[in-house]
């Protein structure tokens, strides 16, 4: 999917220990490590707060809540 800033967003292949590791973090914490990125958890991830609209970050984490699965569409 595009983002704002016309990058593409590839959340690719995770394995098992990514999914249950996601799956363990608090929404609140998910959503404040989207937000904030690296400089906050001393990792290379960037900030998303300026590229990400609040409603985008709480799909992203429903998506990490929901194992990296797509929901079906009827």
């Amino acid at each position: 999917e595009m983002m704002k800033d016309g990058h593409k967003m590839n959340m690719g292949h995770m394995g098992m220990q990514g999914r249950q590791s996601a799956m363990m973090m608090s929404e609140g914490y998910l959503f404040w490590s989207i937000s904030e990125g690296g400089p906050a958890l001393d990792t290379a991830m960037p900030p998303f707060k300026e590229v990400l609209s609040e409603k985008e970050s709480w799909q992203i984490i429903l998506f990490m809540m929901n194992g990296f699965e797509t929901p079906a569409k009827n």
